[in-house]
């Protein structure tokens, strides 16, 4: 039986003068390269996030949440992002314009006026019967 042995080599700098360092919490050897610093593990898994992750990724979804569902680190995330502002446009043909203000606060002050006129019909006493809003709550007379 013959044994083979695995060169390793680290994935940053392809250098062979590497050593063991440790293990993962999940078992996997753990390497460090000895010029360049750099830990890997031996047999790591390349991942690669598809266009539809990536299309998810602009959705309005928490950063946590994305990285969990698509199972990336948070880490590359950020950097994911980064990019994606420093390729927007200086300009983004956005206007900014403000309502007219008058207009906005009569259909604010009419939307209030509406509000409080239901208000004032659904008013119920503590039995759950409802009773008008001004004269006697019970509907008894004097």
């Amino acid at each position: 039986m013959e044994i083979s042995e695995k060169i390793i080599e680290c994935p940053s700098c392809r250098s062979r003068m590497i050593k063991k360092n440790g293990r993962w919490s999940n078992g996997k050897q753990n390497y460090r390269c000895k010029p360049y610093g750099r830990q890997f593990v031996e047999s790591s898994q390349e991942w690669h996030v598809t266009e539809s992750d990536k299309q998810s990724i602009t959705e309005r979804i928490s950063l946590n949440g994305i990285c969990r569902v698509v199972k990336i680190s948070s880490s590359w995330l950020q950097n994911y992002l980064k990019e994606l502002y420093a390729n927007l446009p200086d300009d983004l043909h956005a206007t900014v314009a403000l309502p007219d203000q008058e207009a906005w606060l009569d259909d604010r002050m009419d939307e209030e006026i509406i509000r409080l006129k239901v208000k004032k019909k659904l008013s119920f006493d503590r039995s759950g019967r409802s009773f008008q809003a001004r004269g006697n709550p019970h509907g008894r007379t004097a």
